[in-house]
Parts: C-alpha cells; sequence; structure tokens
C-alpha cells in the first residue's frame, strides 16, 4: 500500500454566493495503482473510483466535488 495525495476542486454554496476553491486528500492505494497514478494520471478503474470517493467525502463534508478537476496526484 501506499499514500497518495490528490488535489482537486470543490464547490460550496455560502449565503447566496458560489466559493470554488482547491483541496486536497490523502489516501491509501495499492502499491502499483499508486504508481501508474503518479507516473500517469491514469490506472484502470482507479481514476473513476477515486472520483467516487471524493464526490462521497465532500458532500458529508458540505461541499460538492467538481468531477473531472484533479489537478495532482503524487506520493504523500
Amino acid at each position: 500500500m501506499k499514500k497518495i495525495t490528490i488535489t482537486y476542486d470543490t464547490r460550496a454554496d455560502e449565503d447566496g454566493i458560489t466559493l470554488i476553491g482547491e483541496t486536497c486528500m490523502n489516501i491509501k492505494v495499492m502499491e502499483d495503482v499508486a504508481d501508474n497514478l503518479i507516473r500517469t494520471g491514469q490506472s484502470g478503474i482507479a481514476i473513476a473510483e477515486i472520483e467516487k470517493i471524493l464526490k462521497s467525502v465532500e458532500r458529508l463534508q458540505g461541499r460538492i466535488y467538481i468531477r473531472g478537476s484533479i489537478k495532482d496526484i503524487r506520493e504523500a
């Protein structure tokens, strides 16, 4: 297992104002998946699964994950 940091954008609505900002999250993934993600930004279905995680976590925090907004993936 290897820990990676994913940087992406979120949206939040506060007092009728839409705010868009950058945030990041650390997750653990299989080492070969992490290596491919770090090197190429792709790894089979990994990006789709990561986007599901980001969407769910951001929803629980009262924000919206902006689909396709992953900017960077690096080893944590």
